[in-house]
């Protein structure tokens, strides 16, 4: 029913591009789950704390909301999350911390047909950029793609490094300037991959990038998952 073209045909239409720009989750990484908060189960389960998901989610948001009113900016940092989770709820930062992205470690590994994409593109002399709007800083961002098996890519463009993103579209002319001056020619063709139709297609042709859009796997398979059931009977299921 969702028929694609092959990772070769797909590498190809990209090679029309000076700079080819790839999100993280959902296009080249995976994870296991309906939905990315879903980890926090397993964060939780770690910890020993208690409904962990719900408080996880909600520090998350007051802390972009702390963010917004101090800089103007929603972006925010690992650190600054659980900065306030350990304000308002007790919890051992620097432990919890860790144990969050030892279990992303654990549980994402690479989508096998944007594997192959991007090992025909790496035959060519194109760039090769990460965008990606994210708590988890560059460093971890590339940690995770190595640990999946993707070799290092040529810039990272992280959210909450540089205080611009995709869903805003600010990030996209941060891209092109800094692009430009490592190519060190005003013209410059950009596309854009991803899974989100507004930041990662609508925002990316707002500012002048090409863009593709790679269906959100989860997206597809929702409906036929269930709803009305509890994790653990619903994981069951």
């Amino acid at each position: 029913l969702s028929k694609k073209e092959s990772p070769k045909k797909f590498a190809e239409e990209l090679m029309q591009y000076d700079v080819i720009s790839f999100d993280v989750f959902d296009t080249l990484i995976f994870r296991p789950f309906s939905t990315p908060s879903d980890v926090f189960f397993l964060v939780g389960d770690e910890l020993g704390y208690m409904d962990f998901k719900r408080i996880r989610i909600e520090m998350e948001w007051k802390a972009r909301i702390r963010k917004y009113k101090e800089t103007g900016s929603y972006e925010v940092t690992l650190e600054e999350i659980y900065d306030l989770l350990s304000e308002e709820a007790g919890i051992e930062k620097q432990k919890a911390m860790e144990t969050e992205f030892q279990i992303e470690q654990k549980v994402c590994y690479a989508n096998p047909y944007m594997f192959r994409v991007i090992e025909n593109l790496r035959k060519t002399d194109k760039r090769l950029i990460i965008t990606s709007d994210m708590y988890l800083g560059t460093e971890q961002i590339k940690k995770l793609l190595e640990n999946c098996g993707y070799e290092q890519f040529d810039a990272y463009y992280v959210s909450c490094d540089i205080n611009k993103s995709k869903s805003k579209g600010d990030i996209y002319e941060e891209i092109k300037q800094r692009e430009k001056r490592i190519k060190l020619k005003p013209q410059i063709s950009f596309l854009h991959v991803g899974d989100n139709q507004i930041a990662d297609i609508e925002q990316a042709e707002k500012h002048g990038f090409t863009s593709r859009l790679y269906k959100n796997i989860n997206e597809i398979g929702c409906p036929y998952r269930p709803e009305e059931m509890s994790a653990i009977t619903g994981g069951i299921y």
